[in-house]
C-alpha cells in the first residue's frame, strides 16, 4: 500500500516545464532512491514533498493525508541537505535539540531524546562542540540526528554524502541504512551516484529530464536496463547498435543491445563455450585499475568494448597491446527500447 503518493505533478520554471503529469508511489518503510543526472528534477521533487517549493499542479498524499499545500512544519517530514545547514553558533547538542525546543517539549524529555540520538550516530563525546570543530562526516551525522530526533513520518535526504571523501561516504552510507531499517522509516534519497543507489535502496527510480525512465529494485534496474540511457547510466554497459550487435554475436539483430562489462570473458586462448558466441580476437587498448576491478578497453574489429575482471592475481593482468580472445554469453545480451 502506498505511503507517499505523488499524483499528476506539474512543475516548471520560467515557462519551461520540468514535470508533466509525474506520478510516483512509495511503500511504507521503504528506502527509495531518486537516481539521475544533475538537472533531471530529483532535488526539486524533494523540495515539493517537503513544502519548500510551492506545488503548481497535482497532489501529494502522505499516510493518506493530502499535504499538497501544507506548510513544511505541518508535514511531519525530516530533511537532510547536502550542505548540512547547521546553526554555526549552536553546539552539536543544541543543533539536534533545536526542533524539540521550538515545539516547547519538557527539558528533561529533550535531553533524553537528544542524548539517545547522539549515541545512535556515535557523537555523544562531541555534544558540546561547535560545527566548525567537526569534520564533514561528523557535521552530516549531526544533520541526520537533527532530522531523526523529531521522529518524522518521512525522511528526505538530498545528496547528503556527495561532499564527503570515499571512505567516510561508505561508512555514513551504512549508518544511514542501519538507522532507516531500525526505525522502519520511509525514506526518499536523492543521488546521482549509481553505487549509492544500488547498495542502499529497496527501490530505485531512475530519472531523466523530469520523467521516470525505469524503476524497480536494484537487481532489476541493474540487470535489465530498458533503454540506452538506463544502460549507460546504471552499469557502464556496452551499448551496441543492431549492426554492431550482429558483428559481435554472429547472429542477425534487429534492435540495439547492451551487455555488462563483467559479462564479457577475456582469455589468452580461444575457448568454445556453451551458450557463447564464437570467440573473437581482440587487442587491449587501455587498462584502468579500479581497486578490486581491472577495467580493460579492447578493440574487436571496428568495436571498442569495456571488459571488467576481478583483480585477483597481479600475474594475471593483461598488458596494453596484448592480443586476446573474447567470448560473449548470448544470455547476457539485453535488448534496448528505442
Amino acid at each position: 500500500m502506498s505511503f507517499l503518493t505523488l499524483s499528476h505533478i506539474e512543475q516548471g520554471y520560467a515557462q519551461q516545464p520540468l514535470f508533466n503529469d509525474f506520478n510516483l508511489s512509495i511503500g511504507e518503510g521503504q528506502l527509495v532512491s531518486l537516481l539521475g543526472p544533475s538537472g533531471c528534477g530529483k532535488s526539486t521533487l524533494l523540495r515539493l514533498v517537503a513544502g519548500l517549493t510551492p506545488l503548481q499542479g497535482g497532489r501529494i498524499h502522505l499516510a493518506g493525508r493530502d499535504i499538497s499545500h501544507c506548510a513544511p512544519r505541518e508535514r511531519g517530514i525530516g530533511m537532510v541537505f547536502q550542505s548540512y545547514a547547521l546553526f554555526p553558533n549552536l553546539s552539536v547538542f543544541d543543533n539536534v535539540a533545536f526542533a524539540l525546543v521550538q515545539q516547547k517539549q519538557p527539558k528533561a524529555q529533550i535531553r533524553q531524546a537528544v542524548e539517545a540520538m547522539l549515541e545512535q550516530v556515535e557523537l555523544s563525546e562531541l555534544a558540546n562542540r561547535l560545527p566548525r570543530q567537526l569534520s564533514g562526516g561528523q557535521c552530516q551525522r549531526v544533520a541526520l540526528a537533527r532530522a531523526l530526533v523529531c521522529k518524522p513520518r518521512l525522511l528526505l535526504l538530498d545528496e547528503p554524502l556527495s561532499a564527503l571523501d570515499a571512505r567516510i561516504r561508505r561508512h555514513l552510507r551504512e549508518q544511514i541504512r542501519q538507522l532507516q531499517q531500525a526505525y522502519g522509516l520511509t525514506t526518499l534519497f536523492v543521488t546521482h551516484d549509481q553505487e549509492e543507489a544500488l547498495t542502499l535502496s529497496d527501490h530505485i527510480v531512475l530519472m531523466e529530464c523530469g520523467r521516470i525512465v525505469q524503476q524497480g529494485n536494484a537487481a532489476e534496474v541493474y540487470s535489465a536496463p530498458v533503454n540506452e540511457f538506463a544502460a549507460r547510466f546504471i552499469g557502464h554497459y556496452n551499448v551496441l547498435s543492431a549492426s554492431e550487435a550482429q558483428q559481435l554475436s554472429g547472429h542477425a539483430q534487429t534492435q540495439a543491445l547492451a551487455i555488462r562489462p563483467e559479462a564479457l570473458l577475456l582469455s589468452t586462448q580461444p575457448q568454445t563455450l556453451t551458450g557463447h558466441c564464437a570467440p573473437q580476437p581482440v587487442q587491449v587498448e587501455r587498462l584502468q585499475l579500479l581497486g578490486n576491478v581491472l577495467r580493460y578497453q579492447v578493440r574487436c574489429g571496428e568495436l571498442s568494448l569495456t571488459c571488467d575482471r576481478l583483480n585477483q592475481h597481479p600475474q594475471q593482468v593483461f598488458a596494453v597491446g596484448q592480443q586476446l580472445w573474447l567470448s560473449v554469453p548470448l544470455a547476457a545480451l539485453r535488448p534496448l527500447a528505442a
